[in-house]
């Protein structure tokens, strides 16, 4: 199963963009929704997401799982974290997410903040519940019911026409760059 390590300055920024293109706040499930689409695509341009995070389908659609927790339980966090000190989810009262302090983009190349404009371009205008119907059109996501299903990146480069042999290639890769992270991270 491919697996890239997440990248929370990295995922902060993306998310700060996004934010940034939207006055600075939007609902939670609208940028989960978001930056899916952007890793998404950049899995289908480039064979790698932008954030490292796993995806999950759910009730509402596909999310990012480790964002998702984020946002979602840790609005209070007592231990800051790169996310927390520069995004704000307030998720049991207005399911809101607002952008507080810019973290810049220093994580970013040019054509990826390149993608993440054009995936706002082209999706950032949608209401939220439109957004979450559309995502439910996504190939790689199936309904889960009541529960969640994990979504595999491989679903996802299948969609994008990536062969078996694609896929060897970039799991092989994957598995490269993570233990590469793991090596500088000691």
């Amino acid at each position: 199963m491919i697996r890239f390590t997440f990248n929370e300055k990295k995922s902060t920024q993306v998310a700060a963009l996004l934010l940034q293109k939207h006055n600075n706040e939007m609902d939670g499930i609208k940028l989960l929704k978001l930056l899916y689409a952007v890793d998404r695509v950049a899995l289908g341009s480039w064979e790698r997401p932008l954030t490292g995070d796993c995806y999950y389908a759910m009730k509402n659609g596909p999310v990012l799982s480790i964002i998702y927790d984020i946002i979602k339980h840790k609005e209070d966090c007592s231990d800051k974290s790169f996310w927390y000190d520069h995004i704000f989810s307030s998720w049991t009262a207005s399911k809101k997410v607002t952008l507080t302090k810019i973290p810049g983009d220093d994580e970013l190349s040019q054509r990826e903040i390149d993608l993440i404009d054009s995936v706002f371009n082209k999706l950032g205008h949608l209401k939220t519940w439109k957004l979450v119907d559309l995502t439910h059109y996504f190939p790689e996501w199936k309904d889960p019911g009541r529960t969640s299903a994990s979504i595999r990146i491989e679903e996802i480069l299948k969609v994008f026409n990536k062969t078996q042999d694609d896929i060897d290639r970039i799991n092989e890769e994957a598995e490269n760059l993570n233990y590469l992270h793991e090596l500088l991270a000691i």
